[in-house]
């Protein structure tokens, strides 16, 4: 029997659940495949999938994990003992990080394939050299995601699959003779790049601790500088969590979880992938790259596609997105003046 755990529901539309969507497809379906979810409460699974819950943020289950080191979102062995434990396994698919602990405690001399969604100890990297104000959830999540995946790297048992290729160079630096894989999205590239008519930049996507150092220096420092000139520039949000940046005297529109068909402003706007860190992959980027849309993103959030340049395809380090942003505008004809 095949255990596969994924840490999202596969079926849902954020990227994350796209992302668990394309292993399923990559792994095929085999008959006595038992599918374990990781889900918060109150949402329903695929049927026949059984379910774990996800710890309440703030919660005793995530202060446990924190007095032992441990990711907030770790599982323990119970929660899963008590699903998949009485069952005969052959077969692991760990689709993330989170499961792994006690996955191995369960099966400690089986092989399993560990499904790396994010590569932390590259983005902990980038941080300490590169610097960067970060706040003190995204720290710990750094460091305490970076000591979980050095161990399951060290696990010879363990078959790893990244998502993308500069994460899976870094492991390769390390152990250089250990076979690994890159799973990642595949994106089809649309012809044409429609232009914004109007000074709108535009956010889709969460604000996860790894996401929202970008969008806060979005909001302190890239906008700022932009309307100082230009007060008609705004910057539109849609995702979970985001209404909690709506400042309209700010000219921050947050909407919060984007539930309509397509795009929202029916695309028109520049759309925004403000990535510091990196690690794993955006898959804005390749919403955007298919979607024919204009965008603007750093050397991360480009990071495991590949397109052809275009003046409305920006990549470029966040220092220089005022001059960049505003240079497109003015070239398009969506501002005027000196």
């Amino acid at each position: 029997m095949r255990l596969i755990c994924l840490p999202c529901d596969p079926v849902s539309p954020g990227g994350y659940n796209r992302v668990a969507s394309d292993d399923l497809r990559r792994l095929g379906s085999v008959q006595g495949d038992v599918v374990c979810v990781y889900l918060e409460r109150g949402k329903a699974a695929a049927a026949k999938s059984l379910i774990v819950h996800r710890p309440r943020r703030g919660g005793w289950r995530q202060l446990v994990n924190l007095c032992r080191l441990k990711p907030f979102s770790n599982i323990g062995v119970s929660q899963l003992t008590r699903l998949v434990g009485a069952l005969s396994v052959t077969d692991i698919f760990c689709g993330d990080v989170i499961f792994y602990d006690a996955l191995r405690a369960m099966f400690p001399s089986k092989r399993m394939t560990v499904r790396f969604h994010n590569f932390f100890a590259l983005a902990a990297a980038r941080h300490w050299w590169r610097g960067g104000a970060v706040d003190s959830h995204f720290r710990l999540t750094l460091g305490l995601t970076a000591r979980l995946e050095r161990r399951i790297c060290n696990d010879d048992l363990v078959f790893p699959i990244f998502i993308n290729p500069r994460e899976r160079d870094l492991f390769q630096l390390m152990y250089p003779q250990r076979e690994c894989d890159v799973w990642g999205v595949e994106t089809e590239l649309a012809a044409e790049v429609r232009l914004p008519t109007r000074p709108r930049l535009v956010y889709m996507g969460g604000t996860a601790s790894h996401q929202v150092v970008g969008l806060k220096y979005l909001i302190a420092t890239v906008l700022p500088a932009l309307r100082a000139n230009h007060p008609s520039v705004e910057l539109h949000l849609w995702g979970h969590g985001t209404q909690n940046f709506h400042a309209p005297h700010r000219g921050v529109f947050g909407y919060g979880f984007w539930a309509g068909e397509g795009l929202p402003l029916q695309g028109d706007g520049l759309f925004v992938i403000p990535d510091l860190f990196g690690g794993g992959i955006k898959v804005k980027t390749g919403d955007a790259l298919s979607a024919g849309i204009a965008f603007i993103t750093t050397p991360f959030g480009a990071e495991g596609y590949q397109f052809t340049p275009h003046p409305a395809r920006m990549v470029c380090e966040m220092a220089e997105w005022h001059k960049t942003i505003e240079m497109f505008f003015y070239d398009n004809g969506i501002l005027h003046g000196a």
